[in-house]
């Protein structure tokens, strides 16, 4: 017994691989972040932060000319001020053709930015300005630190996801190991808190010392299970065999309406009998496993079909086999003995008149019979443990067609139900590869 993988659990390199991912998203929105602030930073301190000091300055250059109109202004290694048309003499040609506002402005040799303003006298004031001295303060004080902090920031990402991934490697290692445990052969040290892998990280070890506990206790329930299921089936099979003795002994002796009674006690202990043995099956689970022989299920047909001769002679509902091809199966014969067994007797409980046929083709068998069907609402819930339509046929015990799901489940086996109420059921076993 086998904790099987599940289809949803995810192995080791993948969830490193998502984690990764994960980690990697992180480092692209902190990158965009920080690119974007660099933006910000720069756009506010080279342009609107500019802008609004040349106009200030502007401001003060109005009111000083008014107050001196023929003094000079400022002339400095970052800046000229202009006074229009009074100092048009003085300046650069490539300036003459500005426009009122702010521009950028690089066809001067010393200047990158002007700014000209015009008052309502029609007087105009011209500011040249070298920006160079803000770029390098925005870089020094704006896009350095922010580089810096993105750098800082994605080292620190790199070493968390190291160490996230530090922290995570014992758990998921124990997922793989439970994944992949026999409850039956259980390695007790992997799961003991003494183990290395566990000795960081005290949650992980408790978590994995109780799996530990907990398999123990559910390998010493599985072998009470099974030796009780061993030994009361051996009971029942003991038991069933004196009373099909008996059964035979009446049956010399009796009366009609005994032999009536007789008939259907002995149909009982041979239902009772192939549950015992599926029980028994099912009890030893290894011998459920595929094998590497091929199994005629044409022949398991005619010998099922032969173990019910009786009862389709007494109901007067003939078997009929149409062998379209052989079919072989690698699966223990008893599984098909079963299988094909349930689906024969089943369709017998519940056909009066008509036939059943058994229909044999490469990879499937088909079994139709013109009994009384089954309902719609309980097509949902027909292959329910105890689940019957309701008829005047009693003889079933509603178990057979859960057998018969059960098996195909086990096998990957595709099965299907076609039933109409008083036409008939048909059912389609697919022995898939």
């Amino acid at each position: 017994m086998v904790i099987k993988s599940s289809p949803n659990m995810v192995n080791k390199r993948t969830y490193f691989f998502r984690l990764r991912n994960r980690f990697f998203t992180q480092g692209i929105l902190i990158g965009i972040a920080i690119i974007l602030g660099i933006l910000i930073t720069h756009l506010l301190l080279r342009h609107i932060l500019v802008r609004e000091a040349l106009a200030q300055e502007a401001d003060y250059f109005w009111q000083f000319t008014q107050e001196n109109p023929d003094a000079l202004l400022a002339k400095t290694k970052n800046m000229r001020v202009f006074l229009l048309p009074r100092d048009a003499h003085l300046l650069p040609k490539e300036a003459h053709l500005l426009q009122p506002g702010y521009h950028e402005y690089f066809h001067l040799k010393d200047f990158n930015v002007a700014y000209l303003t015009e008052n309502s006298q029609g007087l105009k004031l011209l500011i040249l300005f070298n920006r160079s001295g803000v770029d390098s303060l925005v870089w020094l004080f704006g896009i350095l630190p922010l580089s810096l902090a993105l750098i800082v920031l994605y080292i620190s990402l790199f070493f968390s996801y190291l160490y996230t991934k530090k922290l995570l490697s014992p758990a998921i290692k124990l997922a793989e190991k439970i994944r992949h445990t026999d409850l039956l052969k259980i390695d007790k040290s992997f799961f003991s808190s003494k183990n290395r892998l566990f000795s960081q990280d005290d949650d992980i070890a408790t978590i994995a010392t109780a799996f530990g506990e907990l398999a123990e206790r559910i390998e010493n329930f599985v072998e009470r299970e099974r030796n009780f299921t061993r030994d009361v089936s051996h009971e029942l099979r003991s038991s069933m065999t004196v009373i099909k003795m008996a059964g035979e002994l009446l049956a010399a002796s009796c009366t009609q309406a005994q032999g009536e009674l007789l008939d259907k006690i002995n149909r009982a202990t041979k239902d009772m009998e192939e549950l015992t043995q599926f029980f028994l099956i099912l009890a030893r689970e290894e011998s459920l496993k595929p094998i590497e022989t091929s199994i005629l299920v044409n022949d398991i047909v005619s010998a099922e079909a032969d173990k019910l001769s009786l009862l389709s002679q007494q109901k007067d509902v003939p078997i009929f086999i149409e062998n379209k091809d052989l079919c072989r199966v690698k699966v223990p014969e008893k599984v098909l003995s079963v299988l094909i067994g349930n689906l024969l007797r089943n369709s017998l409980l519940y056909t009066e008149t008509g036939r059943i046929l058994v229909t044999l083709s490469t990879q499937s068998i088909t079994v139709s019979d013109t009994g009384i069907g089954i309902s719609k609402e309980k097509l949902a819930t027909i292959f329910d443990c105890f689940e019957r339509d309701e008829g005047h046929l009693q003889d079933g015990f509603g178990i057979g067609l859960s057998i018969v799901k059960r098996l195909c489940n086990k096998f990957n086996w595709s099965l299907d139900l076609k039933s109409q109420k008083h036409k008939g059921t048909t059912i389609v076993v697919v022995f898939l590869s």
